[in-house]
C-alpha cells in the first residue's frame, strides 16, 4: 500500500506486564491501537517520536502509526 502507515505489532513472552517504550526516527502524527485485522480501536496518546504502553501477560498489541 502507499501510505504513510506502518503497522507494529508486539507480544509479551514471560507472562508478566510489561511496559513498553518506542522511540522512532521520525515524528508520529497518530496512534492508534487496532486489533488483529487492523481495525481501529482507539487512539493512543505520543509525545512527537516516542509513546509508552503497557502489555499484559501474554497479550498480543498491534499498533497503527501516522507518519
Amino acid at each position: 500500500e502507499d501510505t504513510d502507515e506502518v503497522i507494529l505489532r508486539f507480544f509479551e513472552t514471560k507472562g508478566e506486564v510489561t511496559q513498553a517504550e518506542v522511540e522512532l526516527f521520525r515524528a508520529i502524527k497518530r496512534l492508534t491501537l487496532v486489533d488483529l485485522l487492523e481495525r481501529e480501536e482507539r487512539e493512543l496518546p505520543f509525545e512527537r517520536n516516542r509513546f509508552r504502553f503497557e502489555v499484559k501477560p501474554f497479550e498480543i498489541v498491534t499498533l497503527k502509526l501516522e507518519f
